[in-house]
């Protein structure tokens, strides 16, 4: 009798423990998926150009984010090869924006983009905290965001169209 009591109760301790296990992994997965997620939450974003979207609009894109000013002479070569970058958006599968390193807006934003040549639109807040990363302090930069969302990489100093494309490649 004692035997049966015992096997009874070895038996609801295993399935005790396969219980815990089971729903462990699942909290556990779960938990992946958010951490995964937390590289890429989706959010608001407003261009120059008065677009208003999410970021999520971009997934499945490679998005190239150019930070860059008046001031920073070597921004001005880069953003020639952005440009370019820019009208073949389609063929390269890419998203290019910049960010004014001084936080222009408006008029004073419009200024420096036609005295730069500026042809691609221009994010309107910077989005460094999204990948956890503190302002540039040295230009040019570029993020490189892989088509999930996630920061590939960050490009510091003038880049050539070579290194662009092998960026998003």
């Amino acid at each position: 009798m004692k035997s049966l009591v015992q096997r009874q109760l070895a038996l609801r301790l295993l399935g005790c423990v396969v219980w815990v296990l089971f729903t462990t992994q699942s909290v556990s997965s779960a938990d992946d998926e958010v951490s995964s997620n937390e590289n890429h939450p989706p959010g608001p974003l407003e261009l120059d150009g008065g677009y208003v979207g999410d970021w999520s609009d971009w997934y499945g894109k490679w998005v190239l984010i150019a930070y860059y000013a008046e001031w920073c002479f070597p921004c001005y070569e880069e953003i020639t090869l952005l440009n370019e970058l820019h009208k073949e958006r389609e063929k390269h599968n890419v998203v290019v924006v910049g960010i004014n390193f001084d936080e222009k807006r408006g008029e004073s934003l419009q200024a420096v983009k036609r005295k730069m040549k500026v042809e691609f639109p221009s994010l309107l807040e910077d989005p460094s905290d999204r990948w956890n990363k503190q302002k540039p302090e040295v230009l040019p930069v570029t993020y490189v965001i892989n088509p999930s969302g996630k920061l590939e990489e960050v490009l510091t100093g003038i880049q050539d169209k070579k290194s662009l494309l092998k960026a998003i490649d």
